[in-house]
């Protein structure tokens, strides 16, 4: 597992951009403190970099008071990437994890949209 801590409480709409994942790998893509976020809305674009297929969805987290998060992917369009998806909070922080099942590596920009508590 690869962490890339951005651990900022963050503006809405932040972008963060060109973040690496390697095949066969889960990347902690984006991480804010759960104290500052009940929900959270994440556009996600993903790149082969072997193919240049890309895929592009939306993602909406809900923060259960620090306990638990729950998530929904939708909107999914472009080619079919294979990568899975999840939410947890973790030691305070709400993180956006992506686990690339594919074979080669990826690419991924997201934007960040934060509802602030």
């Amino acid at each position: 597992m690869i962490h890339l801590h951005n651990t900022n409480v963050g503006i809405p709409g932040t972008v963060l951009t060109n973040i690496p994942v390697p095949a066969s790998t889960m990347v902690v893509i984006d991480s804010v403190p759960e104290q500052f976020n009940r929900s959270i809305k994440w556009i996600v674009t993903a790149i082969n970099l072997t193919t240049n297929d890309m895929q592009a969805f939306e993602l909406l987290a809900l923060n259960k008071f620090g306990l638990t998060a729950s998530h929904t992917k939708y909107a999914s369009i472009g080619d079919k990437i294979n990568i899975l998806t999840d939410v947890n909070i973790v030691l305070g922080n709400m993180e956006l994890q992506i686990t690339n099942n594919e074979i080669s590596p990826l690419l991924i920009n997201i934007v960040r949209i934060q509802s602030l508590a």
